[in-house]
């Protein structure tokens, strides 16, 4: 029988401009993130990425796992997940592993609509996880920031670039084009 953390190494395709919706877990589904010392590590690791080239779109830190929606810019998804989650596990100071295994889940997003479904997903999830009744009413995501309000110590969230994500589009047609 086959052990359930033998994940198949999937090599993850960067395209310039492409938006991407990432998902990734805590450990045995730990509530890592109800601890807001915690929130407030993961929120200034945002930030820092923000300032390193990631367009953040849209987050949200639920009790046991992030939901990400954001664009890199001249860094790659793969050494961004690796070094945010690292430097979460690092700064927390807890002597034991606090992601699942594996990538968690990636989701390229080239369309208008897919983007604005994701965003909208991202910011009502602490309510379809019955935590709170309206999205204004959970601390750790960017629905005040979507609707205007920028909170000190919040990364800032970038808005939909149509034109990027029509330009990743292209891109990625012509690369999947040379493999025919």
């Amino acid at each position: 029988m086959s052990n359930p953390h033998d994940f198949k190494k999937l090599r993850r395709i960067d395209i310039e401009g492409a938006a991407r919706f990432l998902t990734f877990g805590c450990l045995h589904r730990e509530p890592f993130f109800s601890n807001s010392r915690h929130c407030l590590i993961a929120v200034e690791e945002l930030t820092r990425n923000h300032e390193h080239g990631l367009l953040i779109h849209a987050w949200c830190l639920m009790p046991d796992h992030v939901h990400l929606l954001v664009t890199p810019i001249g860094l790659s998804i793969t050494d961004f997940l690796r070094d945010f989650k690292a430097r979460i596990a690092e700064r927390s100071g807890l002597d034991r592993p606090i992601w699942e295994p594996g990538g968690g889940y990636d989701r390229t997003i080239y369309s208008c609509g897919e983007f604005r479904e994701k965003r909208l997903y991202i910011h009502r999830n602490a309510c379809r996880a019955g935590l709170v009744s309206q999205p204004e009413e959970w601390p750790w995501h960017s629905w005040p920031e979507f609707c205007g309000d920028q909170r000190p110590d919040m990364p800032p969230i970038a808005g939909l670039d149509a034109d990027r994500l029509m330009s990743a589009r292209i891109a990625w047609e012509a690369r999947s084009n040379t493999f025919r």
